[in-house]
């Protein structure tokens, strides 16, 4: 495959780039900016981190230019064939894309399957909070009114009904007094 700088040279000027080109060189275009934003981020912090940056990609005046901001991995990237640079793992429909994408799904999937079982514990321990006791009544812990009512305006927000806190933050459980 040609290099990811004629590819995009081929389409500046108007003509007309395969299919399969112009995908390798939108996934390495990605990359790319994806090695920018980390370098910047490097840069940015200072210290250390960007001194060995500066030096190590930035001293080259044949593939580098610091007042550019042009480092020599870019020089370098541009210039090679894509596939090579990406990688077979990078590349999707490829085997190795296909192991690297499954391992991926499978951390992902693990990550959102324990997001979505703490959600719904929490969900569970609210709705807990929310059961009366028997014998128990819901009471304003400011003024110990016993009802919560729609605010003005916004019939999902409810306050108390005689000193207008929130209903949420200021309901407490009160056991019901015995009548005689």
């Amino acid at each position: 495959m040609r290099a990811t700088c004629e590819i995009i040279v081929d389409l500046k000027d108007g003509k007309e780039v395969p299919y399969e080109e112009l995908k390798i060189a939108c996934l390495m275009q990605s990359s790319i900016i994806y090695f920018y934003q980390q370098d910047t981020k490097a840069l940015l912090q200072g210290g250390l981190s960007a001194a060995l940056k500066k030096q190590m990609e930035y001293s080259d005046p044949k593939t580098s230019s610091e007042k550019r901001g042009i480092p020599s991995w870019y020089w370098k990237a541009i210039k090679k064939d894509p596939t090579e640079w990406l990688g077979e793992s990078r590349i999707p429909g490829t085997k190795e894309w296909g192991k690297m994408h499954g391992i991926s799904m499978n951390v992902l999937n693990k990550a959102m399957n324990h997001h979505d079982s703490e959600k719904i514990r929490i969900q569970e321990d609210v709705n807990m909070e929310d059961k009366i006791k028997p014998g128990y009544h819901w009471e304003c812990k400011y003024c110990d009114y016993t009802r919560g009512v729609p605010y003005p305006d916004e019939p999902d927000f409810i306050v108390c009904g005689r000193c207008g806190a929130e209903w949420e933050d200021c309901k407490i459980q009160v056991p019901n007094e015995l009548e005689y």
